[in-house]
C-alpha cells in the first residue's frame, strides 16, 4: 500500500483495481489514476460524460497537488488531489479530479462500466450520495481517522 507522499507523487492505480490508501476500502474501486509508464483506453465518449465529470461529488480532498504527466513540458498546471466518486453496480468508483483533463485533453476512455454509472447518477449532489459517503467513512473510521491523524 502506498503512503502519502507516495500517493500524491506516484499516482498509478490499474482501472477497476481496489482502492488502497493505505488502507483498502472493499466496496471501493480505482479509475483514472493513469501516468506515463503505462499505457491506457484512448477513444471518443460523449460530451455529456464530460460535462457530468466535472459534477461529481468528492470523496475525499487531499492536500497538495499533481503535475499531469502526459502534457508537454512536463506538465501543466498543478491540479488538487482531490479524490471524486461515482456510485454505481455496487461498487463507489474512486478517481482524480484530474479525469475531466484526461479524458477532454488526452483522448483517456475509461472503462464502459464506469461511463454508464456516470451517465445514470441524477444528481450529483443529491442527499443520498452524502449519506453513502458518511456511511462508508463510518464503517471505516479508523481508517479515516490515521489518513486525516486524527486522534483517536
Amino acid at each position: 500500500m502506498k503512503n502519502y507522499k507516495q500517493f500524491i507523487n506516484d499516482a498509478y492505480y490499474s482501472d477497476l483495481s481496489p482502492y488502497e490508501y493505505g488502507f483498502s476500502i472493499p466496496e471501493c474501486v480505482n479509475i483514472g489514476w493513469l501516468d506515463k509508464d503505462h499505457d491506457f483506453e484512448k477513444g471518443d465518449v460523449p460530451n455529456e460524460f464530460i460535462e457530468k465529470l466535472k459534477e461529481l461529488p468528492t470523496f475525499a480532498a487531499h492536500a497538495g497537488y499533481h503535475n499531469c504527466p502526459f502534457c508537454e513540458g512536463g506538465g501543466r498546471d498543478t491540479w488538487s488531489s482531490s479524490i471524486k466518486m461515482v456510485i454505481g453496480n455496487g461498487l463507489v468508483y474512486l478517481t482524480p479530479a484530474m479525469i475531466v483533463h484526461y479524458v477532454r485533453d488526452h483522448h483517456y476512455k475509461p472503462p464502459q462500466e464506469f461511463i454508464d454509472a456516470v451517465m445514470d447518477m441524477e444528481d450529483m449532489s443529491d442527499e443520498n450520495t452524502r449519506k453513502y459517503i458518511n456511511d462508508i467513512m463510518l464503517r471505516h473510521k479508523d481508517h479515516f481517522d490515521i489518513m486525516f491523524h486524527r486522534k483517536h
